[in-house]
């Protein structure tokens, strides 16, 4: 999914975020979807995080983030350590890996 801009209509009244977004984007996002998307960093205006209850006016430019995509939040694989299997049996495993 690629980040998804969205105009707060001018014939909008200045509202609640979640409010707003429910109500001129149905059928794609609820309103507690979209307060989780808030919730996880997913939603912004001007380059900053935008909570449920942040106020919008006409002319705002908000932006939706893909789930994979947060800030501060960014998804990373984890890093699997070089190691060597010693010993292994039925009830124990010996590794020798670096240390840390």
């Amino acid at each position: 999914m690629q980040i998804r801009e969205f105009i707060i209509p001018e014939n909008v009244n200045p509202d609640r975020a979640d409010r707003i977004l429910a109500a001129h984007l149905p059928g794609e996002y609820s309103r507690s979807a979209l307060a989780r998307l808030m919730r996880k960093g997913l939603v912004t205006l001007r380059d900053r995080s935008v909570r449920p209850s942040t106020i919008l006016s006409p002319g705002d430019k908000v932006e939706l983030l893909p789930e994979d995509r947060g800030t501060g939040r960014a998804r990373m694989e984890p890093e699997v350590p070089d190691f060597i299997v010693v010993m292994e049996d039925h009830d124990l495993i010996v590794v020798d890996k670096p240390a840390g």
